[in-house]
């Protein structure tokens, strides 16, 4: 095939492209072709590596349904790392913020982070017809294959404000890929200046950002001291003060509705809330201030085990209990991020008839 019959093929591509029903199938065709590169040694420099395993009580106190699930990450130990990935030409994409070395797809080993986000593939193509946005250095904050309010409260937050706990300059420019910088709490926290001082910028949905110079960031998940930074900007841009939520919340995603479907065989599920006088929130309907201050030192954080117990990082460090109701899901992260921010940590069936009474508020 002659140079111009190529060129002529990847425009016909990138115009099919064009239409996002067809873009993820070009996108699906293209990935076994695209050419690869390994990073090699000489571009890649540990800035830092501190490696912490789960702690042996940790271990030892997990809840009888996740005691497997949380052994199986007994030699996996947390992260707080940082590598500088240097080169001519690094393009990063703007969907999964994966790396492009003179437009070769940057294989950059498995992740290491405890408990990872979903990643997702690039969108490869954004680069039928490049159109690259330059930049200083910059470190890129999100996968983007996860956009949950878990993802954002999990991995986003906490990897952004390692960033300080690395001491990596205040002026490195932080990209976000558009899947999780188009999402609620993100706008949120972009507009209410959470991630002040540090410049944000959001990618281009179609437009790669080139640069000679990428942070890439761990994500660490059971470091207190990172979640403490954390407590203090949020008390600093909300304004606390000393101030804390008086009622438990029950955390559902959806709202009474899909509480009911998750708890199908438990209908009166709202009324006991009502009952015990725990405060059902849909935390996808609140603003992020909003949420902030229902959860800064609650005495009781619930919901399902569906990932938005997660919201339980703005509880800061007067938060009182963390419960999860069972719906079969055995994920060990909330325990992990329970038993780091100090507060008690109880996985139950769905149903209250043999819950302990001591773990519930008295109305």
């Amino acid at each position: 095939m002659t140079t111009l019959a190529l060129r002529a093929w990847l425009v016909r591509l990138e115009v099919a492209a064009r239409q996002r029903v067809y873009r993820g199938l070009v996108s699906r065709l293209l990935v076994p072709f695209w050419p690869r590169i390994d990073l090699s040694g000489s571009s890649v420099e540990t800035l830092a590596d501190e490696a912490v395993p789960i702690p042996p009580a940790v271990l030892a106190a997990a809840p009888e349904a996740l005691r497997e699930p949380v052994s199986r990450l007994a030699e996996t130990p947390d992260r707080l790392a940082c590598r500088r990935i240097s080169g001519r030409t690094i393009d990063v994409e703007p969907r999964s913020g994966a790396l492009f070395f003179d437009g070769k797809w940057a294989t950059e080993g498995p992740v290491r982070e405890l408990l990872p986000v979903r990643r997702t593939h690039p969108d490869l193509t954004r680069f039928l017809r490049l159109r690259p946005m330059l930049r200083e250095p910059v470190v890129v904050l999100h996968g983007g294959g996860d956009t949950s309010l878990d993802a954002f409260f999990t991995d986003l937050l906490p990897r952004f404000f390692s960033l300080d706990a690395l001491d990596l300059p205040r002026d490195l420019l932080v990209i976000v890929p558009v899947s999780m910088a188009m999402t609620d709490p993100f706008q949120d926290a972009i507009n209410d200046g959470v991630f002040r001082p540090r410049p944000i910028e959001l990618m281009q949905p179609r437009r790669v950002t080139r640069t000679e110079t990428v942070y890439r960031v761990d994500r660490p998940l059971l470091r207190r001291d990172v979640y403490e930074r954390l407590w203090q900007r949020i008390s600093d841009v909300y304004s606390l003060d000393g101030s804390s939520a008086v009622r438990p919340v029950f955390l559902c995603e959806g709202g009474a509705e899909r509480a009911a479907r998750l708890f199908a065989t438990w209908p009166q599920i709202a009324d006991w809330l009502a009952h015990c006088d725990i405060e059902m929130i849909d935390p996808a309907a609140l603003s992020l201030g909003k949420l902030v201050r229902r959860l800064w030192g609650a005495p009781l954080v619930m919901g399902p085990d569906t990932g938005e117990v997660s919201a339980c990082v703005l509880g800061g460090p007067g938060l009182g209990r963390v419960i999860e109701l069972s719906t079969g899901r055995r994920d060990p992260k909330r325990y992990l991020l329970a038993s780091t921010l100090g507060c008690d940590y109880a996985l139950l069936p769905p149903s209250p008839v043999d819950w302990p009474e001591d773990l519930i508020p008295a109305a």
